[in-house]
């Protein structure tokens, strides 16, 4: 597509490691609805903080071993599959018994309805996703495309964190209504 040679060859090598990383935001994303529909708001605090140093000290040691963008995206990949596997077995462990009573047909009704909101939702982060890459894509016909992608990052990772300070203090806020 006419892109920057130094952005594609690097893009090339990072692809493989962010995809394990879209599939379990797919799975966390699905167990924190169902835990907040649940009120289970505490368990995932927990396993956010857990995550957290999982995250910190799993990508210190990747990166210090592995160097590079490799080793933070392989420490990405494990923090993140561990909060997937530690929700799963929370759901299934027996800790949501009121909630959680096994597999069973009831699953199956208003099945239509579900789908239509699941097919929506879907897309809706698809679109998201698109967005950011679309945009990243057009950075790299800049004139000096890595400082354009590097601006751009800096921006997503502001504005993750301003999202995310919003979010805490919305938690805070719900919880201390409690």
């Amino acid at each position: 597509l006419g892109q920057n040679v130094e952005i594609t060859e690097t893009v090339d090598e990072i692809y493989a490691w962010v995809i394990p990383y879209l599939y379990s935001i797919v799975f966390t994303m699905t167990m924190q609805m169902y835990l907040q529909a649940q009120m289970k708001n505490a368990i995932i605090g927990v396993l956010s903080v857990i995550a957290l140093v999982l995250d910190i000290a799993v990508t210190w040691w990747c990166v210090s071993v592995m160097g590079g963008i490799h080793g933070a995206l392989l420490g990405l990949n494990v923090s993140s599959w561990s909060m997937v596997i530690a929700e799963f077995v929370y759901v299934f462990g027996g800790w949501c018994p009121h909630t959680w009573s096994g597999f069973s047909t009831a699953a199956f009704v208003d099945l239509i309805p579900m789908l239509k909101l699941s097919v929506t939702s879907g897309l809706m982060l698809c679109l998201e996703y698109w967005y950011t890459s679309i945009l990243v894509l057009m950075s790299g016909y800049a004139k000096d495309a890595n400082i354009a992608i590097s601006a751009f990052a800096i921006c997503q990772y502001i504005y993750t964190w301003e999202l995310n300070i919003c979010l805490g203090f919305f938690g805070a806020a719900w919880y201390a209504t409690m």
